[in-house]
């Protein structure tokens, strides 16, 4: 046995008739029009307007996270050309003994392990982006020391020394504001693409090192 039941709805002040058709008696069933197999008809005298289905935007980019990526391929590129140049003026130049080449190239990252915890807790205080200025900005000083130095031919193994532990203090305020600024760069609406915002940002930083020590 069927039942008809029949109600008016009033979307945007327009009545719809709305028939709906229950092929089980007795039985109070509650659900989406689709369930129940509904049959909308727009009554006399009135129209029925279509809604689009709404898709999800697509999430692009900010112009600030091309500039983030461009300065993180920039310092890892010159980040790898150091490599292969402090290695090479160490072991070809200095023609430093094992022990000597050991502590030489510690001295690029020791400072910077000491003080990663202090540099994280100075990006959580500070604008990260004036930080980042003053890192890059203070990374040239010393490459260009120790190139003045080599072209008055004055290189020691202690200038090397002092070399490598002036980049690592830098690194170690440089990496902990690079990491708190993506979050910024990224804004509220990237956070959900924030997985891919992080892959990208670690193959350009792949990529460029590579690129660098290539060079």
């Amino acid at each position: 046995m069927k039942r008809r039941v029949s109600t008016s709805l009033r979307p945007s002040g327009e009545k719809i008739k709305v028939e709906c058709s229950i092929s089980t008696p007795g039985i109070a069933v509650k659900g989406p029009a689709s369930h129940l197999g509904v049959h909308a008809t727009p009554a006399r005298g009135s129209s029925v307007t279509r809604l689009p289905m709404m898709s999800e935007p697509t999430l692009n980019p900010p112009p600030h996270f091309r500039w983030y990526l461009a300065g993180t391929g920039a310092w890892f590129f010159a980040f790898g050309i150091q490599m292969v140049m402090f290695a090479y003026l160490v072991t070809t130049v200095l023609h430093a003994p094992a022990n000597q080449i050991g502590l030489a190239q510690a001295s690029l990252t020791i400072v910077s392990a000491a003080l990663m915890l202090v540099g994280g807790a100075v990006a959580d205080q500070v604008d990260t982006r004036r930080l980042l200025i003053v890192c890059h900005a203070a990374a040239i000083i010393p490459p260009l020391a120790l190139a003045a130095i080599i072209y008055f031919d004055a290189l020691h193994y202690e200038w090397l020394i002092m070399y490598g532990l002036a980049m690592g203090l830098i690194t170690a305020f440089m990496l902990p504001a690079r990491e708190a600024m993506l979050g910024d760069v990224v804004g509220p609406d990237g956070m959900k693409t924030i997985q891919r915002a992080v892959t990208t940002m670690v193959g350009i930083t792949f990529l460029s090192q590579i690129a660098g020590m290539l060079s």
